[in-house]
């Protein structure tokens, strides 16, 4: 490892940070807009050795600041991120992010340099219409990625405001580090080891946290799960997967899928399976996350992996716990056919749930929704998809003491199946429809990039986007179908019923268009032809769509501008409005034959008039 001279600000080579002698102290920072790399500080070096000047009068503030107080407090060394890596090397740089975790913990102190926090201003009783701690519990710093190992590793971290003056260490400010970081006081104050905390716990301290690069997502995780494995910038959330497998290779700790939300409703009913095969294939039915946001769970819901059940556990969970893994061992490993898994299976009414020892902090199982996979000539054995359609986040079932319950355990049985591995919902394929024969040219295809989808999921609230009914070649009949399905914090759990589910639709009608009134669309006024069409539907979540499209008003080609919005009453509080814009533009690279589908919604806080029309702009792509 290379790092830095206190005294000079010089860059030294260093086999392993067990070769420092005395040790050294390094930085933890939110990286700015200008910061000096390894070739300036060599460069640097260079230029000060031929005037007889010192490379840390010329540094930037942030690395003169660093090596100062390292200097101060006794430390002949500094490691910092930005310049002691040489990231011109691939391999210099996959060594260092894989050993990070060690460089942190091996520290004789670590400086949490929080650049957005005053020190007159971090702990004031009273700043702006925020109680006290507001800008200590606003910065930066809680948000990143890279930091969460920062904060874990090291014994001692001692935080800095924006005027390097100190703040207290992280054993000091623990209280209010887990208000802002929610990392637990007794991590923090070293009275527990990451050892003791579960798989999906960790992975919960990683939901409020970004990174630049997509990829960082798994890297800044490797020292919390203790894992090695390359770095491959350019694969995108592939990293996360890679993670997850590796996870489970080296951990028998379940609740790596212990994430999404409870499944509410009546066990005793249908927990909605998909229609067909394809619905798989463009939706995350699969075992593994796509992403750490994915670990968010409720407050009031710790799940544990307890093979052997938990300690303090009731005469009656212990039997309930003791009856469901009857002391044999789980096993998970991945195949080209997804994950193989031996675990016991219960057949509960219309579900069919696994049960991989979690428990919560009751000591009541809580186990995983499988559905069935219709039967496929590729199959080496019965195989599951994970959730409940159409929403896959809906995986969890907290049984509780439930007397039906007691039926379920004696039908429990051990077996081996397939959980499939979908592809993640953010790299869902763009709907490309193939080339028109010639002799229907008027009938226009249409795409709804993913850009455009992941628009739409943040438009108005937190939601997924669901796919189906785009077999290829698209004939426009049964219309493709686009399912904007809630995740509403709280509401996913208590009101299940308060939400609404939009349904997009778009389709091709067999019979005579309309002439258009677009300036854009085409000319569909010579020829007879098949039209494209499209609508919107806002429902109560129990409220089935409808199929189909009423002639001509959802014909694309007679909407202005090709542009239309549909304005429904919200169905939980009369008086509420939602405006639902389509609108469709013209493909950039295929003006002629190709239209880009947006979609955007907004509530509307009136008793919205006939004919109200959407004058939003069509939101930019992020």
């Amino acid at each position: 490892m290379w790092l830095l001279s206190s005294s000079r600000a010089e860059l030294q080579y260093f086999v392993s940070p067990d070769a420092v002698e005395g040790g050294y102290a390094i930085l933890s920072h939110v990286w700015g807009q200008e910061e000096q790399t390894f070739q300036d500080l060599q460069d640097l070096r260079a230029k000060c050795a031929q005037k007889g000047q010192n490379p840390r009068d010329l540094a930037c503030e942030k690395i003169k600041r660093s090596c100062e107080l390292a200097e101060r407090h006794g430390h002949r060394w500094v490691w910092i991120d930005t310049c002691c890596i040489d990231k011109t090397s691939s391999a210099e740089l996959s060594e260092a992010i894989n050993s990070m975790f060690r460089y942190y913990a091996l520290s004789r102190v670590c400086y949490a340099f929080l650049n957005d926090v005053d020190s007159d201003k971090a702990f004031h009783p009273s700043l702006g219409h925020q109680p006290g701690w507001a800008q200590f519990h606003a910065s930066r710093w809680h948000r990143r990625g890279w930091t969460l190992q920062e904060l874990v590793a090291p014994r001692l971290v001692l935080f800095l405001s924006k005027e390097w003056e100190t703040m207290g260490t992280k054993v000091d400010l623990a209280p209010e580090i887990e208000k802002a970081a929610h990392i637990p006081v007794s991590l923090l104050t070293l009275q527990r080891s990451l050892d003791d905390f579960s798989i999906g716990e960790r992975m919960s301290w990683a939901v409020e946290r970004r990174t630049t690069r997509l990829e960082d997502e798994a890297y800044c995780l490797l020292g919390i799960f203790d894992i090695n494995m390359p770095t491959l910038y350019g694969e995108g959330s592939k990293a996360f997967q890679r993670l997850q497998e590796e996870i489970m290779k080296k951990s028998a700790d379940t609740t790596l899928f212990a994430w999404g939300s409870e499944c509410m409703g009546n066990l005793a009913g249908d927990p909605g399976r998909p229609r067909d095969a394809d619905s798989y294939s463009l939706a995350n039915f699969g075992l593994f996350a796509t992403s750490p946001r994915m670990f968010k769970t409720r407050d009031d819901r710790t799940v544990r992996y307890s093979p052997h059940g938990l300690l303090d556990q009731s005469d009656a969970q212990a039997t309930l716990t003791s009856s469901l893994c009857g002391g044999r061992v789980v096993t998970l490993s991945i195949t080209p056919h997804g994950v193989m898994a031996h675990l016991p299976v219960v057949e509960f009414g219309s579900y069919t749930l696994a049960d991989l020892c979690w428990r919560d902090q009751e000591g009541f199982p809580i186990l995983l929704v499988l559905s069935p996979v219709p039967a496929d000539a590729d199959q080496w054995g019965p195989t599951y998809a994970v959730g409940v359609y159409p929403n896959p986040a809906a995986r969890l079932v907290f049984l509780g003491l439930r007397d039906s319950m007691k039926d379920a355990c004696t039908t429990r049985v051990w077996t081996d199946i397939y959980i499939i591995q979908s592809a993640p919902l953010e790299q869902s394929p763009v709907l490309r429809i193939p080339p028109i024969p010639l002799n229907h040219a008027l009938r226009p295809p249409f795409r709804f990039p993913e850009h455009n989808i992941q628009t739409l999921a943040s438009s108005s609230q937190p939601c997924k986007v669901f796919v189906d009914k785009v077999q290829l070649p698209w004939t426009g009949e049964p219309p493709a179908t686009f399912t904007i399905w809630p995740s509403s914090g709280l509401l996913d759990h208590f009101l299940t019923f308060y939400r609404t589910i939009t349904t997009i639709q778009v389709g091709m009608c067999s019979l005579p268009s309309a002439k258009s009134t677009s300036l854009h669309a085409l000319d569909t006024s010579k020829v007879a032809c098949p039209a494209l069409w499209a609508n919107a539907q806002y429902l109560p979540e129990d409220e089935a769509p409808h199929h189909g499209h009423q002639c001509p008003g959802d014909h694309v080609s007679t909407w202005p501008d090709l542009r239309k919005t549909f304005v429904c009453e919200e169905p939980n509080e009369p008086g509420w409005w939602e405006a639902f814009t389509l609108a469709f533009t013209p493909c950039p690279m295929n003006p002629n034959g190709t239209l880009i589908l947006n979609a955007w919604h907004r509530a509307i806080d009136f008793e919205a008039p006939d004919g109200f029309t959407d004058t939003e702009a069509v939101p930019a792509a992020p």
